[in-house]
C-alpha cells in the first residue's frame, strides 16, 4: 500500500507538469470579467470552457481533451465582435495581453507570434504593392522592390513555421508574385485569378479556423464573384461546403442584398442542402426568395359570402396592395391599424387597398374589431400562427407589412408602421 501511494504521488506532479496552460491580462482591467473559450470545428464552434477574469488576468489549464486546433477567446458581448483566435498545438503555454487600444499581443508561444508576426510584416507589403499598382504612372521600380521583399518574407517565414500549425496558414497565404514587371491591369487580372492558388480547402486546419471563410469574404468583396468561391470550396466535403456559403447567404440577408443571396441560394446552396437531404435549409432558402424584394408574393385564396373562391393575385382596382397580417388580440395591431386607416384615407381611392389577413383563434373577437377597420378587406386565418398562409409568409408577429405593386410584387417589407407611411407618403 505505502509503495502504491509513493507512486501516486511521485506521477502527480508529472501530469500537472505535463499540462498547458493559457494566461494573460486584458486592459482595461475594469472592463472585463469573463471569458469563454472554444474550439473551432469545421461547421462550428464548440464550447470548451470558461474563466474568470480577476482585474484583468485569466489562466486556463489545458486538460487532455482540449485537443490541439484554433480556439476562439470571447471576452465580452455581442460574442461575434468580441472575440480573438489564436492556435493551440498542446505542446507550449501561451501568454498573451489584450489591450482596448494595442488590440492582441502574444507573450509566449511560437505558434501565435510567428503567424502574428508574418500577418504584421507580408500583410502591408501585399496592400502596398496593390496602392502602388494603382498609381498613375506605376513606380515600376519600387514595385520590384516591393515584390522582392514579399517574395523573401514568404519564404522566410515559410521555412520558419515549416512545422508549425501556423505553417499551414502561411501557406495558403502566399500572395500572387509576379516574376517581373507587369502592367497594372495585367497585374490585376493575374491577382485575381491567383487568389486561392495557394489556399487548399480540403485542408482541416485551415477548416478549423475562420481563415477559408474570411478568404471567401475578402474575394467576394472585392471581386464580386461567388462562382469563383463556390467552385474553390469543391475541394472540401459536401458539409463544409455548405457551412461556408450558408454564412456567405447570411451575410447577404443581413446586408438587405437579396439579389446576390437568391442567386447563391438558387445556383449553389440550394443543391448541396438538397443533396445532403436538408430539407429545413432548403425550405428557408425557397421561402426567403419567394418573400424577397422584387419576387411576387405568395398567391392564396379565401371564400367569400356567396361561397365562391377569390385568389389574391386576381384582385384588381388598385395601383398598391398593402398585406398586412394583424390580429384582433394584439394589442399593438389595435393601436397601428386604426392610424393605417387613416393614413391610407389621405390617398385617392384607387391608390393603396389593404387587405388585412387575420390571424385568429376566436372568429367573433375578429369580426368585432374587423368592424373598426371598414376601408380594409378582410380575411379571417383561423389557426392564428399554424395558419397555413401565415407558414407561406414566414409570419412570425403581428402586425408584419408588405408593400406591393399592381401585379402583387413586393416593393417593401417595413419592419413596423412609420416605416411602412414613410414609404408610401414619398410615391
Amino acid at each position: 500500500m505505502t509503495q502504491r501511494l509513493l507512486l501516486l504521488i511521485f506521477f502527480i506532479p508529472l501530469f500537472s507538469i505535463g499540462q498547458n496552460t493559457i494566461s494573460g491580462s486584458f486592459t482595461p482591467a475594469e472592463n472585463y470579467k469573463w471569458g469563454l473559450l472554444y474550439r473551432i470545428t469545421p461547421t462550428n464552434d464548440r464550447y470548451t470552457t470558461d474563466t474568470k477574469i480577476d482585474e484583468g488576468k485569466f489562466s486556463i489549464k489545458m486538460d487532455s481533451s482540449m485537443v490541439a486546433g484554433m480556439y476562439r477567446f470571447v471576452y465580452a458581448v455581442p460574442p461575434e465582435e468580441n472575440n480573438f483566435e489564436f492556435i493551440y498545438n498542446g505542446k507550449e503555454d501561451i501568454e498573451l495581453s489584450f489591450s482596448e487600444t494595442e488590440g492582441l499581443t502574444f507573450i509566449s508561444s511560437e505558434e501565435n507570434k510567428v503567424w502574428s508576426e508574418y500577418q504584421a510584416e507580408v500583410i502591408p507589403l501585399n496592400y502596398e504593392i496593390a496602392k502602388r499598382y494603382g498609381e498613375n504612372p506605376t513606380d515600376s521600380l519600387t514595385i520590384i522592390s516591393l515584390v522582392s521583399r514579399q517574395k523573401e518574407a514568404q519564404e522566410r517565414f515559410e521555412k520558419t513555421s515549416e512545422n508549425l500549425i501556423s505553417g499551414s496558414f502561411i501557406r495558403a497565404s502566399r500572395p500572387y508574385m509576379p516574376t517581373s514587371f507587369e502592367e497594372s491591369k495585367v497585374y490585376f487580372k493575374h491577382n485575381k485569378e491567383a487568389y486561392f492558388d495557394a489556399i487548399d480547402a480540403s485542408d482541416l486546419t485551415l477548416q478549423k479556423s475562420r481563415f477559408l471563410l474570411d478568404q471567401c469574404f475578402y474575394y467576394i468583396e472585392n471581386k464580386e464573384d461567388i462562382d469563383t468561391v463556390a467552385t474553390f470550396l469543391k475541394g472540401a466535403s459536401t458539409e463544409y461546403q455548405k457551412s461556408i456559403l450558408l454564412n456567405i447567404w447570411q451575410a447577404f440577408v443581413n446586408l438587405d442584398d437579396p439579389q446576390k443571396a437568391n442567386y447563391l441560394s438558387r445556383k449553389h446552396l440550394s443543391p448541396l442542402a438538397k443533396e445532403l437531404k436538408e430539407t429545413t435549409l432548403v425550405n428557408m432558402l425557397f421561402t426567403y426568395e419567394s418573400l424577397s424584394v422584387g419576387a411576387t408574393a405568395p398567391n392564396f385564396s379565401w371564400k367569400l359570402e356567396d361561397g365562391s373562391t377569390q385568389w389574391f393575385h386576381e384582385l384588381t382596382g388598385s395601383e398598391h396592395y398593402i398585406l398586412v397580417f394583424w390580429s384582433s388580440s394584439c394589442p399593438h395591431c389595435l393601436q397601428e391599424l386604426p392610424k393605417l386607416q387613416n393614413k391610407i384615407q389621405e390617398f385617392p381611392k384607387n391608390k393603396y387597398q389593404v387587405v388585412a389577413f387575420g390571424l385568429e383563434d376566436d372568429i367573433y373577437s375578429w369580426k368585432n374589431e374587423s368592424l373598426r377597420l371598414a376601408e380594409f378587406l378582410h380575411i379571417p386565418g383561423m389557426g392564428k400562427w399554424q395558419n397555413e398562409v401565415a407558414k407561406i409568409y414566414n409570419i412570425s408577429q403581428t402586425p408584419t407589412y408588405f408593400l406591393l405593386d399592381k401585379d402583387k410584387k413586393i416593393i417593401a417589407k417595413p419592419d413596423e408602421l412609420d416605416g411602412l407611411v414613410e414609404i408610401i407618403s414619398k410615391k
